[in-house]
């Protein structure tokens, strides 16, 4: 899960996202979601969720992402990594995430214990598998879901 934060237009207007903000974006999602299963508490993963969907509305104001524009940054603890990316199926992979996080506290407050803390890893597995492994399921799922949903005459 991935929050792209688009900085500005690179060569022929393609948006240049940090992959180091993205990384620390699913560092903070991986931690906190482990975090409120070690010490079985599910308003972390709401407040998980919540930023992740602060991000979706206010981009700038993505609270993972202000730490590491504020705090990573400044003192060199990650060296930005800038690329030429469409964010759009980043934040698709966001919403996703955040939707998981909010449901699986949901579950976890109606005793639906179990169900909770799959959705939970589900989570934790695919933001450590996108940033360990550079796939993200979600950008997947959007992609392919867009090239369904397209009119059948504008597919190629």
């Amino acid at each position: 899960m991935t929050n792209a934060q688009p900085t500005k237009a690179g060569p022929g207007g393609q948006t240049i996202i940090d992959q180091s903000a993205m990384t620390v974006n699913q560092i903070f999602i991986i931690s906190l979601s482990v975090l409120a299963y070690i010490f079985d508490t599910p308003w972390l993963l709401i407040l998980t969720a919540v930023c992740m969907s602060i991000g979706l509305v206010v981009h700038k104001w993505q609270p993972f992402t202000l730490f590491y524009k504020h705090v990573v940054k400044p003192l060199h603890l990650m060296k930005p990594q800038p690329h030429p990316d469409d964010p759009a199926p980043h934040r698709f992979a966001h919403l996703l995430g955040a939707i998981f996080l909010f449901i699986a506290a949901g579950c976890l407050f109606l005793g639906y214990t179990a169900l909770g803390w799959v959705l939970c890893w589900i989570v934790v597995f695919l933001a450590q598998l996108n940033m360990q492994a550079h796939f993200c399921v979600g950008c997947f799922l959007y992609l392919h879901l867009s090239h369904l949903l397209r009119p059948t005459g504008a597919r190629s």
